[in-house]
């Protein structure tokens, strides 16, 4: 028997295709989005920053393709060069949102990139992030971006930096991740670089996260990576003398009030045991080493990678469970964090 379709449920069935093609095309494309300029005069700049170089000027109605969104900026293509315009001027056929940039660390897998307190290679370290790491980008100067990580703020060279497809959508689409484009503030170090306070906080924690987590285990994974680069130390037990693998784990879960013991084959017998397909951040990860059936230990970080304390003439920093050694000689797993 044929279902003769009403007219509003025949506009509501094209309609709920249209969102799915949507939404299908936006998971798997990036492409620009065409806006037209809303003021007489517009100038175009060579960063972030009305203090920036002029490297043009449009005129109201010129049509711009815009390839992303930096803060309070739109970048756009100008004459064969990425430039930006700043967002109050430039409108759209439609009214779409455009979200806040998003890039990944770019390096190769498992190296780490730092994120410095200035745009220079001279300025001081505030951590190192993962390949891999999604961030978003707060602002642009002189080759370097200012980019957030949870709650670390600070400049990585644009030459670690792969720029992600544009993000955005119908405006009247409820959106936690939509912001005012009307509240604006300093960006410190960066010479008054224009932003956008988020409306709400960040759901990115930890370096390649893709499993839910608590606030405690990605506060534990982001505590751990901040001594990426300390020297491992046979018997070490602090940043400042260096790690041994253990150490480096006693010293970690001691600062959110745990109290592990204090070798790896010791360790093992702390928390609950768990399977490898049962990992979270935060866990334990136990290997065979040196003739002792358990001889070293890290912590688990999401996405089949660990922070260790590696052995003698190396230092803290992230190995993947895939890479052979570890696959190899990997004996379990304990959660001490419930």
């Amino acid at each position: 028997m044929q279902i003769e379709k009403s007219p509003l449920a025949a506009k509501l069935l094209r309609t709920l295709l249209l969102i799915v093609v949507l939404c299908v095309s936006l998971t798997v494309m990036s492409f620009a989005l065409e806006g037209k300029i809303d003021t007489d005069v517009l100038n175009v700049r060579s960063e972030t920053s009305v203090k920036s170089e002029k490297v043009g000027r449009v005129t109201r109605g010129t049509a711009v393709e815009i390839t992303g969104r930096v803060g309070n900026w739109y970048s756009i293509d100008y004459k064969g060069k990425r430039a930006f315009l700043f967002v109050d001027y430039v409108t759209f056929d439609q009214n779409y949102y455009v979200d806040i940039g998003y890039a990944t660390v770019k390096a190769s897998t498992g190296a780490t990139v730092n994120m410095r307190a200035e745009p220079s290679t001279d300025g001081e370290r505030i951590t190192r992030l993962l390949a891999g790491t999604k961030v978003r980008l707060l602002g642009y100067t002189d080759g370097w971006y200012y980019i957030r990580f949870s709650e670390y703020e600070g400049y990585m060279s644009a030459d670690y930096i792969k720029l992600l497809g544009l993000v955005y959508g119908i405006a009247d689409v409820p959106d936690p991740n939509a912001l005012d484009p009307r509240i604006t503030e300093d960006l410190p170090n960066s010479r008054n670089y224009a932003t956008i306070e988020e409306t709400i906080n960040p759901a990115d924690v930890a370096a390649a996260l893709k499993k839910t987590t608590t606030s405690e285990r990605a506060k534990i994974v982001e505590y751990a990576m901040g001594y990426i680069g300390v020297k491992y130390v046979y018997g070490g037990t602090s940043p400042t003398g260096g790690f041994d693998c253990s150490g480096f784990t006693q010293y970690v879960f001691k600062h959110f009030g745990y109290s592990l013991n204090r070798s790896s084959a010791a360790q093992i017998n702390n928390g609950t045991k768990i399977t490898k397909e049962d990992l979270l951040p935060g866990d334990l990860v136990f290997f065979s080493r040196a003739g002792y059936s358990i001889g070293h230990v890290g912590i688990y970080i999401g996405d089949g990678n660990f922070v260790h304390a590696s052995s003698p003439g190396d230092y803290v920093k992230i190995t993947s469970l895939d890479e052979s050694y570890y696959a190899n000689r990997y004996v379990g797993s304990r959660r001490i964090v419930d």
